[in-house]
């Protein structure tokens, strides 16, 4: 068959991830792409101070995307720098060099030359599910509407947030964004299609939401694939089990249901978790069972997939999950 052509889709940190357990494998194509609505942190900020440029919410996670994919990780971790104190205390070296790029030679040659200077082989490309700028808007339970991802984290952090007053009801972007005709055709070509793990209503289905991109994934012939997040998040997935993350997935997806879910099975210590319900509003999900739903036909592949970044935070461990994709892939 030759090599194996992979489509990821998501945010920069869970996509990351599961680049990082692909990038070793010669046998793969891989074609990353981001979602296009972030509007957070050093992201967002230069999405606003250089609109000019057309630049959209994809920015960070582009390069979070590309770091992951390099062969050469001293380089993508010099990259991945921020800066702690002083007027770019939060900034990334990456983001300055890309910024720097797209003003020198404009979004795409800027993105290509990006892929050039972390040596990426030919074989793996990350691009934004579109080059139009965008915003998140969500509607929540109580019938209220509101603009911008980073919004949410802000509202669901509020002592008055409730979970059943405030539920996620409705997400889509304004104006639409038309999808990349690279994106799109790397989808039809897809031997596998993969969601990664994120944020559901500001990473993973804003990217569902550009363009055509929801209808390729319905009438590909590639098989999906669901990597399936570690944790809830308050304010986005309050109690939510797997079938619930897939139910979301496929209302956005023009019902097409997943051929493999992948999921942490390994408990994940209370000590680690009580930061995340006092800092992060996370919990446990309960990731090793879609027994009794009506996805109980779905192939599911559990493993100990969690591990730990060394300020603490709870991630997809990519040496745990490579071999795992390696034997869902093959």
């Amino acid at each position: 068959m030759g090599q194996i052509k992979l489509v990821s889709l998501g945010g920069g940190g869970g996509q990351s991830a599961v680049l990082r357990a692909l990038a070793g494998g010669t046998q793969y194509q891989i074609t990353a792409v981001c979602t296009v609505s972030d509007s957070g942190g050093d992201t967002g900020t230069i999405a606003r101070e250089y609109r000019k440029l057309g630049i959209n919410g994809s920015f960070g996670d582009v390069g979070k995307c590309l770091c992951a994919l390099s062969p050469d990780s001293q380089l993508a971790g010099d990259l991945s720098h921020r800066f702690d104190s002083g007027s770019r205390e939060g900034q990334s070296i990456k983001n300055s060099l890309y910024l720097g790029l797209i003003r020198r030679y404009g979004l795409r040659l800027g993105l290509e030359r990006l892929h050039q200077i972390l040596s990426l082989p030919e074989q793996f490309r990350v691009w934004p599910a579109s080059f139009q700028r965008t915003v998140l808007r969500f509607r929540l339970a109580d019938g209220t509407t509101w603009s911008h991802e980073a919004l949410l984290d802000l509202l669901s952090s509020q002592k008055l947030w409730n979970p059943k007053v405030h539920a996620v009801k409705k997400v889509w972007l304004i104006p639409k964004p038309s999808a990349e005709e690279e994106v799109l055709q790397a989808i039809d070509q897809a031997h596998w299609i993969i969601l990664s793990p994120g944020d559901l209503f500001t990473s993973v289905i804003p990217v569902l939401l550009v363009g055509d991109i929801a209808k390729a994934i319905a009438h590909s012939p590639g098989k999906l694939l669901v990597v399936m997040n570690l944790m809830t998040k308050v304010g986005e997935t309050d109690g939510f089990t797997a079938a619930d993350f897939i139910r979301q997935m496929r209302k956005h997806m023009d019902g097409r249901v997943p051929d493999v879910v992948v999921c942490n099975s390994n408990g994940i210590p209370e000590e680690s978790l009580r930061r995340y319900r006092r800092k992060e509003h996370k919990v446990a999900v309960v990731p090793h069972t879609l027994a009794g739903t009506e996805f109980e036909q779905v192939q599911l592949d559990s493993a100990d997939l969690w591990g730990k970044t060394p300020e603490g935070y709870i991630v997809h461990d990519p040496d745990k999950l490579r071999p795992v994709l390696k034997e869902i892939l093959s």
